[in-house]
């Protein structure tokens, strides 16, 4: 029985697999956009993170608060995960409106039974001077 239990945690860490990312902002279109420099402030470096667990094929970790909740189950939507980690940037930096060409650093671990993603984003803070509400 000991040699079985041995056989499968060494079969367990053989099969797992860790993924590191840094990830590029990427523009969809061509966009294009005037905006007097009175009217903003590019302010220091602002940072956030979030981590995500699976356990079987259910993530845990992704909040309703700022993410849809219909991603689906057995996978990692990216994109809820990276809004989740700009959200707890802005949040943790209540000045800054907007972040300035954010970057990704995304490390994914899988192992048979469970998994994480971390998400940290980077990048230069703005705040809006003069806010216009919609």
């Amino acid at each position: 029985m000991k040699k079985l239990v041995f056989i499968v945690l060494v079969v367990v860490f053989l099969v797992s697999c860790s993924v590191n990312q840094k990830m590029q902002p990427q523009a969809i279109g061509v966009v294009s956009l005037n905006v007097e420099s009175q009217n903003y402030e590019i302010v220091e470096k602002i940072e956030g993170e979030t981590k995500v667990l699976r356990i079987l094929i259910f993530p845990f970790g992704l909040k309703d608060e700022y993410t849809f909740l219909n991603t689906g189950i057995g996978y990692y939507n990216m994109d809820f995960i990276k809004a989740q980690a700009m959200n707890n940037a802005l949040k943790n930096n209540s000045e800054v409106d907007y972040i300035l060409a954010p970057k990704y650093d995304v490390k994914i671990k899988e192992f048979i039974l469970f998994g994480t993603v971390e998400v940290k984003v980077s990048g230069k803070g703005v705040i809006i001077k003069e806010k216009i509400a919609f």
